[in-house]
């Protein structure tokens, strides 16, 4: 379907409006935060196997299961047959870039995708053809749990020999590190997903996922000057009458978030590419310290972090955790592999890795982000 991006997510759904800064705002449905263990996820790896990878499954997924790929047919027996279909580009390094098509049930997530992902220029559209990877984004209807393996009315399917995606059951989209990556002493490349390739480092994403709880200008102007027309802001709260919004109000969840595309910060370096880095920061509740390389990879693997709420669903209270290489959901090979690949990088480049405080007491909350920047200037 075709239209402004921002128009056709207000058309179809009650829970969609547009706020007094211009943003729209979106209701998600009962996800309001990440739920890994709730998920039941597939990946089909055909061939994989014999290119010499080799899995570490922490998902309640079964790898090799040989049924079906998950169906598509949600996007097309809803109440309203509609899809919307982004084509765009993922990885802002041109020798990596891939094409993606979104097919999605919601206009509301094509817009979300429009800001996330790359966005072409007026040209590139003719000369887009196949997409090297397509994602069916029906995440507004559940997966049908009688279907073998499902445990959960949330599925993602993922199929790496047709390169194909399917999201079902969910609404919710990710989290960053976006408050701390927004500083007016650097150029900002992304705040969340990037790539570290022979040729330095760069952004997979074309956009930013701001936490909004207890924003304000004063303590984050740039995040908060980006929420306007074309933002999408998730589980937001505003007055109905003036549109006025209240980023303080937690009735809905804490996880509120706007999504915008990365030109809306002013320091955005376009293209959004670095040079290798000399420095590599593990975020974590611990003494700020230099590592050697061998500690380095020692809490990479470690991956000492904390559950907070307004990030994973169902928290309430910061607890500390260990997530592998700071991402055990969201890894198919194992730590170790990672780990290696880390520091062929960092010895190859001469980078220095460093132990960094994320605030607040251990196992706790991030705690205040200014001061979190200060000690991240300091350690460089």
């Amino acid at each position: 379907m075709k239209g402004n991006h921002s128009d056709l997510a207000l058309r179809p759904y009650l829970l969609n409006s547009i706020g007094k800064n211009g943003a729209s705002r979106s209701r998600e449905v009962e996800e309001e935060g990440r739920r890994p263990e709730g998920t039941d996820a597939s990946v089909k790896e055909r061939h994989l196997e014999a290119m010499g990878i080799c899995y570490w499954w922490r998902l309640t997924g079964d790898v090799g299961r040989k049924e079906p790929f998950q169906s598509t047919d949600a996007l097309v027996t809803g109440p309203e047959i509609r899809v919307y279909v982004n084509d765009q580009f993922l990885n802002w390094d041109p020798a990596h870039r891939i094409k993606v098509r979104i097919v999605s049930a919601r206009a509301y997530h094509s817009l979300f995708m429009h800001n996330m992902c790359i966005r072409p220029t007026p040209q590139e559209p003719e000369e887009f053809g196949s997409p090297d990877f397509t994602i069916y984004n029906a995440g507004m209807f559940s997966c049908n749990r009688y279907t073998h393996y499902m445990t959960s009315s949330t599925s993602i399917d993922l199929n790496l020999a047709r390169r194909e995606m399917v999201i079902l059951g969910t609404q919710y989209a990710g989290t960053g590190k976006t408050t701390l990556s927004t500083d007016h002493n650097r150029y900002l490349i992304g705040d969340d997903e990037h790539c570290w390739s022979e040729n330095g480092v760069s952004n997979i994403e074309g956009g930013c996922y701001a936490k909004c709880i207890d924003l304000s200008k004063d303590k984050e102007p740039d995040i908060f000057n980006a929420i306007k027309f074309g933002t999408v802001m998730e589980n937001v709260v505003f007055d109905e009458h003036t549109r006025e919004v209240d980023y303080s109000d937690k009735s809905v969840t804490e996880n509120t978030r706007a999504a915008y595309p990365i030109e809306y910060i002013p320091n955005a370096k376009i293209p959004c590419v670095g040079p290798h880095p000399k420095n590599v920061i593990l975020l974590a509740c611990d003494a700020v310290s230099k590592l050697s390389l061998a500690q380095t990879m020692y809490h990479f693997i470690s991956g000492y972090t904390a559950l907070v709420a307004g990030t994973e669903d169902g928290i309430k209270e910061p607890q500390a955790t260990f997530s592998a290489c700071f991402g055990a959901a969201f890894i198919m090979l194992h730590p170790t592999k990672y780990a290696a690949m880390l520091a062929e990088k960092m010895k190859k480049h001469g980078a220095t890795g460093w132990l960094g405080w994320s605030g607040g007491r251990q196992g706790g909350s991030q705690g205040d982000t200014d001061e979190v920047g200060r000690v991240v200037q300091q350690e460089l």
